[in-house]
């Protein structure tokens, strides 16, 4: 007889066999608003958010960030090639403080490689950029690997941000 203390492991859905997704409910998936600067269209991510069940999109011209996730939570999206080229003209510092002074919590939300772009500016300048925004500035740093990606980051954060976890996370003894 083998005793199990622990839960057993998620499935593909990163849920264990005992639980159901926390996100459908019995009325359908858990609503989430999500709004999308109207400036933001031609990255195509608002179209898939539109898409993704549960989600209402608005797109308004917002004064900061590019998505706003609820609960006072702005989102500035920055392709790695962007944030480079806005860390070098100290955009992104401006920015930030807009963020923080506009909304309770920011987030700097980076697609892809930011150290493989074709840029002059040093490693330890971008490590510097990040130290200083997740440290110094009050803002939370996420990273999406693509921008294919970055439509569902959103969507998880939201639905974090205005319902919680959703689940009790298994501690294993």
């Amino acid at each position: 007889h083998i005793s199990r203390d622990f839960p057993e492991r998620p499935n593909s859905h990163g849920y264990n066999g005992a639980m159901t997704n926390p996100n459908i409910t019995e009325a359908g998936p858990k609503p989430v608003i999500i709004v999308a600067d109207s400036r933001e269209a031609r990255s195509g991510i608002a179209e898939k958010l539109a898409k993704i069940p549960g989600v209402t999109l608005q797109q308004a011209e917002l004064a900061s960030g590019d998505y706003l996730i609820g609960n006072g939570v702005a989102v500035e999206r920055k392709a790695a090639n962007d944030f480079v080229i806005s860390l070098m003209e100290g955009r992104i510092f401006d920015q930030l403080a807009r963020m923080a002074i506009e909304h309770e919590r920011a987030v700097v939300l980076i697609e892809g490689d930011i150290y493989q772009t074709r840029s002059a500016i040093a490693p330890e300048s971008l490590d510097g950029a990040l130290s200083y925004i997740s440290l110094l500035s009050g803002a939370s740093l996420i990273f999406s690997p693509s921008v294919a990606r970055t439509p569902y980051i959103l969507h998880r954060m939201a639905l974090h941000t205005v319902h919680g976890l959703g689940y009790e996370t298994p501690l294993r003894p």
